[in-house]
């Protein structure tokens, strides 16, 4: 990670929409250009709403 001095080293996502797109973002998420990415999800019964339900790239 340390050879591009503009990479991103963490990411956080957190996706509301169609299930198709979120599919296709994930195809998207490449070890060698993104770092790590966390991604979020949204759950109204739960304290707090947005809790963390997957790391890729750790």
């Amino acid at each position: 990670m340390g050879h591009y001095p503009f990479m991103m080293r963490k990411i956080h996502l957190l996706y509301a929409g169609p299930a198709g797109l979120a599919i296709e973002i994930g195809r998207e998420i490449n070890p060698r250009i993104w770092g790590e990415v966390c991604l979020y999800q949204y759950d109204a019964s739960k304290t707090p709403e947005i809790n963390m339900c997957y790391q890729f790239n750790r």
